[in-house]
């Protein structure tokens, strides 16, 4: 089953958002968890 345009849209939107370049970017980043956790906290402060 193929992905409605509306999901595809946010998922576009999501990448953007992140400021990747590609799915695969943004999970490449997503997966490097300590350099995430700090980001999360800095933004916090």
């Amino acid at each position: 089953m193929r992905p409605n345009q509306s999901i595809k849209q946010q998922n576009k939107e999501i990448i953007k958002d992140q400021e990747c370049n590609s799915y695969v970017e943004m999970k490449r980043e997503a997966d490097n968890r300590e350099e995430w956790k700090m980001a999360a906290i800095q933004f916090t402060d």
